[in-house]
């Protein structure tokens, strides 16, 4: 298979599954990296310090193809349908072919998804000194704040 075949065949996926949960829960938060608080969940950056083509069967590391993909994880407060607190998607930056950049979801089966619940839970404590739970209370509380013009300003 060609790299333009590759990468076009990735793309057309949607998504990707992982093949070694084992070195994926060695990833490390770095606090220099800004979390991102949405309407709904908050978007953790998570920084590519393990073998990413370990764990999804990539081969970006390759020095050649100058490829490199950013991993996100968002923390959902409450649980959807299907009790999911986090999902996992990543940005494949593809520099190897004249083909665009494209976001890829990470199909979890229910230990990874909790396996990575629980390795979010402990970075987030050890890099952040909170959790996460208490930082979305927090976010929530400064918001209503914020959507509420304090009565002695003039509008």
């Amino acid at each position: 298979m060609t790299r333009e075949e590759y990468i076009k065949n990735l793309k057309n996926q949607g998504k990707v599954t992982v093949k070694d949960l084992a070195e994926l829960l060695t990833f490390t938060l770095d606090k220099s990296n800004e979390l991102m608080f949405e309407d709904d969940h908050v978007e953790v950056y998570i920084p590519i310090n393990f073998d990413v083509d370990k764990v999804f069967g990539f081969d970006v590391c390759k020095t050649d193809n100058g490829d490199w993909v950013n991993l996100y994880l968002s923390w959902y407060p409450s649980k959807d349908a299907y009790d999911t607190k986090v999902k996992m998607y990543l940005y494949y930056c593809n520099n190897s072919t004249d083909d665009d950049d494209f976001e890829l979801e990470v199909a979890l089966t229910w230990s990874q998804h909790n396996a990575i619940l629980q390795r979010l839970t402990v970075q987030y404590e050890k890099v952040y000194g909170s959790t996460i739970e208490k930082d979305w209370d927090e976010y929530l509380i400064d918001s209503e704040v914020d959507d509420y013009p304090n009565e002695d300003e003039e509008e």
